[in-house]
């Protein structure tokens, strides 16, 4: 009915469209559930962005700290965890990510402080060039 929208960060839609626009997979690893993701996603500020995401995952994956979690993703996406880069804003997921072989990147919300160890970005956008010679 309209009555509630999904905070996405503003930078957050247009990365996903050029993702998708290159055919290059987005997944959302979440603590919520995946059904909280889907409507979360399909009911953002910014509409309906489901078509823009290749999966989800949620806990029932693993603990988003343990470095098992995400290779269970890499298994189940059927990649190398060398040409996955996860991002997020928390230092223990980017390190348990980083252990298991993905390539990782911080993004610098709401007064984070930077990680070690990790490269850092203060939106999608500040890093899409640099995303683009991995590719």
């Amino acid at each position: 009915r309209g009555d509630f929208e999904g905070h996405v960060y503003e930078d957050v839609p247009g990365f996903m469209k050029h993702l998708k626009e290159r055919d290059v997979p987005f997944y959302i690893y979440s603590s919520g559930s995946v059904k909280a993701q889907e409507l979360l996603f399909s009911h953002s500020l910014y509409g309906n962005l489901c078509g823009l995401i290749s999966g989800y995952f949620d806990t029932s994956t693993g603990a988003k700290r343990d470095p098992s979690s995400y290779q269970n993703i890499i298994k189940k996406i059927k990649t190398l965890p060398e040409h996955t880069l996860f991002v997020s804003d928390v230092q223990q997921e980017l390190d348990a990510a980083g252990e298991a072989g993905m390539q990782t990147m911080q993004i610098l919300r709401d007064g984070v402080s930077p990680a070690k160890g990790h490269h850092i970005a203060k939106d999608f956008s500040e890093f899409w060039p640099d995303l683009q010679s991995h590719l």
